[in-house]
């Protein structure tokens, strides 16, 4: 009779364990999932992060080469409004200077 009750008790246990350890795995998994999608919103803002530095990289570049261009224009346009045109051939050049 005894040997019943501790084989009854001991399958209570069992099922215990089982139910317990499978409720343990659905947490650990829960807990994964959590984790792995902290994670992918951490590596989107970081590359979204990433995208802002190049964008103002790009932008800071493209800047600094229109104004080159601009200054290049202006010395261009300064050159141009130098010259001065022959009376007698009308061709146009752009003086000496005296250094």
């Amino acid at each position: 009779m005894e040997d019943k009750v501790r084989k009854e008790q001991f399958e209570a246990e069992s099922k215990t364990r089982i139910e317990k350890a499978k409720q343990d795995k659905i947490i650990i998994e829960q807990k994964r999932k959590v984790e792995a999608e902290r994670i992918s919103k951490l590596k989107i803002a970081a590359q979204a992060g990433l995208d802002r530095e190049l964008a103002k990289k790009a932008e800071t570049e493209q800047r600094a080469k229109l104004e080159a261009e601009k200054k290049e224009r202006e010395k261009i346009q300064a050159r141009l409004d130098e010259q001065i045109e022959c009376p007698y051939c009308h061709r146009k050049f752009i003086p000496e200077r005296s250094k």
